[in-house]
């Protein structure tokens, strides 16, 4: 079976990834607290739901921009070692995967 994402799947992904660290942030913050400050599980909510808002609210945005455009969302809300972390990964995927409309596995 190939692997072939569109435009749509990877809006469907950040939705996704939203909505369970909204689900999963106390007990991100949970964990995080045992060996940091307790706040991994809001950062990777608020992050996730910036991403989201980004790739619903501009449905001309190509995967390569979702992909970065939401990264920048990401560590504007923030404001943690892990918004850059994520906006450095997810601007170097978008970058990998300029003007592609649809992902396949080698992309991934």
């Amino acid at each position: 079976m190939a692997i072939r994402l569109q435009q749509e799947d990877i809006k469907k992904i950040f939705v996704q990834l939203a909505e369970t660290f909204n689900r999963e942030k106390d007990f991100l913050n949970d964990l995080d607290s045992k060996i940091g400050d307790g706040d991994h599980g809001l950062s990777m909510s608020r992050g996730f739901n910036a991403v989201m808002k980004t790739v619903e609210k501009s449905p001309e945005l190509t995967i390569s921009d979702m992909l970065t455009k939401g990264g920048i969302q990401f560590n504007e809300v923030t404001g943690s070692t892990i918004g850059i972390l994520i906006f450095s990964a997810m601007r170097a995927a978008g970058l990998a995967v300029k003007d592609k409309e649809t992902l396949n596995l080698k992309n991934l």
